[in-house]
């Protein structure tokens, strides 16, 4: 693998995983490695954790890399896919969404628009179904009221009757 030196920027070839100095400017180069290969790392453990089942911790390790590598299509592209593994579906669209929206090709970005009028309007009826939600449970509130006190008035009246007798 080619590496750059941050501090000469010599190319050199990385062939030896033990070796940690520059070969032209003789700079310790471990942190910096470390740090160039971290999203690599949390790639592979996470295709480990998808494997064997565990889709949460593996979206986990997908998005440390993608901090580390904001650009890199292929982290998102499978934090995409595990979203769609948990049918956690609105999140795999929003993930699509950043894949589109980094592209230059014209067509591509219509379809990026045409997906973010899907998930406004997926946002809006979320949204409205949550009123609904709401109003359905004031009615039922609501008639609770109605019947408990309706009851009481039952309870009462039928008292009342014991009473006179």
């Amino acid at each position: 693998m080619a590496v750059l030196c941050p501090v000469c920027n010599s190319n050199f070839s990385q062939t030896d995983t033990s070796f940690s100095n520059c070969q032209k400017c003789g700079e310790d180069l471990t942190a910096f490695l470390s740090i160039s290969y971290a999203p690599d790392m949390l790639v592979n453990q996470a295709v480990k954790l998808i494997e064997s089942g565990d889709y949460r911790m593996a979206y986990d390790k997908l998005s440390a890399a993608h901090y580390l590598r904001p650009h890199d299509n292929e982290i998102v592209l499978e934090m995409a896919r595990i979203c769609e593994l948990i049918e956690d579906y609105q999140g795999a669209m929003e993930k699509i969404a950043i894949l589109l929206s980094d592209s230059d090709d014209e067509k591509i970005k219509e379809e990026y628009i045409r997906l973010n009028k899907l998930l406004q309007a997926s946002e809006k009826l979320k949204k409205a179904d949550a009123k609904a939600r709401e109003q359905m449970f004031y009615e039922i509130k609501d008639v609770i009221k109605s019947a408990f006190a309706e009851f009481i008035r039952e309870t009462q009246a039928d008292n009342s009757e014991l009473e006179k007798e």
